[in-house]
């Protein structure tokens, strides 16, 4: 059920894909994921949203998910440290989110989830006590927020070949390859502000992620478009 922009219920939505050129070969692309929401009422206005979301892609050619960042994330910034596996006959891109805390690419591979909490009070319904007339004071809400997710290779994310283990450094002559076993989870944490504006949903959130026990500087995002 919903109320204005306030959802209150379950959305679930489980898809799969399969794509197979008839010109090339190893061209086999098949994807199958899930996305489910649930939205608790709390008290008479505040929201508590959560939101599971899975994805795999299979077969000789696979799509490649970039971990981190918002979605509709407006001026969106990509780590290029993280490696890629060459190895993986990678043929599309996609991006994994909500991982705020961290900019695009905190981890990749071919199967990602990610696990998002928000608690969203919509401040000037709360004051008013009734739906106001301004879009944009009727469903603005502030929010505070729980991300956690990963993105990897092969069957578990906790396998140590999961090419953001792998660091090369240049020291001319030389170029030296590391391998160092990360945390294949990450998680962040932050509050941030969401209302309408033109019939579109715009938020700006602010938060800090956490990688291996240690706490990142923090980030910002503006954003359109998507309720998470």
């Amino acid at each position: 059920a919903t109320n204005n922009s306030h959802r209150i219920g379950t959305r679930l939505k489980v898809y799969n894909e399969y794509f197979k050129s008839v010109t090339q070969k190893n061209t086999t692309l098949y994807t199958i994921g899930t996305d489910v929401r649930h939205y608790i009422g709390v008290g008479k206005h505040i929201i508590w949203a959560n939101r599971l979301s899975y994805a795999n892609s299979l077969g000789s050619a696979k799509i490649v998910y970039f971990l981190g960042g918002a979605d509709g994330w407006m001026f969106p910034i990509f780590n290029e440290e993280n490696q890629v596996d060459e190895k993986q006959n990678y043929v599309y891109k996609a991006q994994a989110t909500n991982m705020r805390g961290f900019t695009q690419n905190v981890r990749n591979g071919n199967s990602y989830t990610v696990l998002n909490s928000e608690w969203r009070v919509p401040l000037f319904r709360m004051l008013y006590n009734r739906p106001l007339r301004s879009s944009f004071f009727d469903n603005f809400q502030i929010n505070v927020f729980f991300d956690a997710g990963s993105a990897w290779n092969g069957f578990l994310p906790t396998g140590e070949n999961n090419a953001y283990n792998k660091r090369t450094i240049y020291n001319n002559p030389l170029t030296i390859q590391v391998t160092t076993y990360r945390d294949p989870f990450v998680y962040g944490y932050g509050y941030g502000f969401r209302s309408t504006i033109l019939g579109y949903l715009v938020k700006l959130d602010y938060s800090w992620g956490i990688e291996e026990r240690e706490r990142k500087p923090r980030q910002v995002y503006l954003s359109i478009g998507t309720d998470f």
